[in-house]
């Protein structure tokens, strides 16, 4: 999941908190009440685990983001070395053979 998913899962979540607790402090039937109430209590556990998913994802993000930078810092850099002089240094000069120049 994506920091994005689960900001609207925390934002739809939140809505229905408010609006199933809203509709329930004005509800007068028991059993709709009853039911509003058990919405808005569901809801609210989701709310909680999506938060602490939100938090796990991010901290998990900035984990990861400081050990490659702690990385970096401690690279030594390789030395230069010069691809042509280096292929010169390694190169060997054909065998003259001297029946193929006959």
């Amino acid at each position: 999941m994506t920091v994005a998913g689960l900001a609207v899962i925390i934002v739809t979540l939140g809505v229905m908190v408010v609006l199933a607790t809203g509709r329930a402090a004005g509800e007068t039937d028991e059993p709709t009440r009853d039911g509003l109430v058990r919405l808005a209590y569901v809801s609210m556990v989701l709310l909680g685990l999506a938060v602490v998913l939100l938090g796990w994802v991010v901290a998990r993000h900035l984990g990861r983001r400081m050990r490659s930078i702690q990385r970096d810092l401690h690279h030594e850099p390789t030395p230069y070395v010069d691809a042509w002089s280096e292929a010169g240094r390694r190169a060997k000069a054909p065998e003259e053979d001297s029946e193929s120049e006959r």
